[in-house]
């Protein structure tokens, strides 16, 4: 579609994106974003961060974004063997099958688009 925000560096860098791989960039943010997402961004599929207080790597789908999201960043405390120190984890909202999909064609399938 026709891009009308390109004084937002985050939609920039999008516009830049879709043009070098002919997809949507996949959108990471969280409660502090560096703007307001703009109306470019709100169509991009979403990243969200977001750990409990006493975030000790482990699950809670309590804590869970109220927006929807395709990928969501619930721990940066995982321990992982072979690993020093702690590393992100994240949910994705679908299935094995949908993420391989969304990966090898670049289009959300449909049981996913309402997440964006």
């Amino acid at each position: 579609g026709v891009i009308t925000e390109p004084d937002h560096h985050c939609a920039r860098i999008g516009i830049e994106v879709v043009k070098a791989i002919g997809r949507d960039p996949l959108g990471y943010w969280g409660l502090h974003p560096p703007g307001a997402p703009t109306a470019t961004m709100a169509r991009w599929p979403r990243w969200i961060p977001r750990y409990p207080l006493n975030d000790d790597g482990s699950f809670d789908m309590a804590h869970q974004p109220a927006a929807p999201w395709l990928f969501w960043q619930y721990t940066q405390k995982m321990e992982i063997d072979g690993i020093s120190g702690s590393v992100d984890a994240s949910l994705f909202a679908g299935s094995e099958a949908e993420l391989t999909a969304w990966c090898q064609t670049g289009v959300l399938p449909a049981s996913l688009a309402a997440l964006v």
